[in-house]
């Protein structure tokens, strides 16, 4: 199943579209989901920005769901010691080799 949300959102915004969204699946009768992904533009202001590795690298970060529900506690995330958040570059307007390489998304 491919859901795409359109248009733009604040952070605190997407918990009143998602939670309506998983109420239906529940009534729909679906029990489990699984592999969730999300892949968003982030941006401050009018920066975007994007995750990256030690070697300035786009890399996804995976959030281990099962794990956290597990725990039974409120979660607090944060990005792995290896991976920072970054504004994206300027110079990488459009760069498809710069998409092909790894340094744009």
């Amino acid at each position: 199943m491919h859901l795409k949300f359109n248009g733009k959102l604040s952070p605190s915004s997407l918990e009143q579209i998602t939670g309506p969204l998983m109420e239906f699946l529940e009534r729909e009768g679906i029990t489990q989901i699984d592999e969730v992904s999300l892949n968003l533009r982030a941006w401050r202001g009018e920066v975007r920005t994007q995750i990256i590795n030690a070697d300035a690298r786009i890399v996804s970060l995976s959030i281990p769901a099962e794990e956290i529900l597990e725990r039974g506690i409120p979660s607090t995330f944060a990005l792995p010691k290896h991976l920072q958040l970054r504004d994206r570059p300027d110079e990488l307007d459009h760069d498809g080799f710069a998409m092909f390489w790894g340094r744009d998304d």
